[in-house]
């Protein structure tokens, strides 16, 4: 990200912080911030102001993004199996989404697996004293 971005991200963050101030339960807030977070790759932070937008939400739709938001940061951060758990709780909360997040499952799966194969391979590691 060049400068000027980085710039833009930091004038965001601190209007999100600023209305935080005087609406310290807006949900939209925190997941403004998270937005943010996520875009500037800083996703340990993201995931934190998403869940204080869960905490926060009372709409579905607030729900909705905030948990969205929280299992892409996990993804990101290559915590597969926390991303999986957002992602089966988008599940249950929208129906008319199923086969988008299921697709999402599936290549969080793929990217465990990947990596997982790319530890082992350099590590030489006997695949059957692994298992056993």
């Amino acid at each position: 990200m060049n400068v000027e971005g980085q710039k833009q991200y930091k004038e965001a963050i601190d209007a999100f912080k600023e209305g935080l101030k005087t609406d310290p339960v807006n949900s939209g807030l925190y997941s403004g911030l998270a937005e943010c977070y996520v875009d500037t790759n800083e996703y340990d932070i993201a995931i934190m102001y998403s869940k204080m937008a869960l905490d926060n939400a009372v709409s579905k739709e607030e729900k909705l993004i905030a948990t969205g938001i929280i299992a892409y940061a996990y993804s990101m951060n290559e915590d597969y199996n926390s991303a999986i758990g957002y992602h089966k709780e988008l599940l249950e909360e929208d129906s008319k989404n199923r086969d988008n997040f299921f697709n999402y499952i599936i290549s969080c799966y793929y990217f465990f697996w990947s990596i997982w194969r790319q530890r082992i391979n350099t590590r030489k590691v006997n695949y059957v004293n692994f298992f056993f």
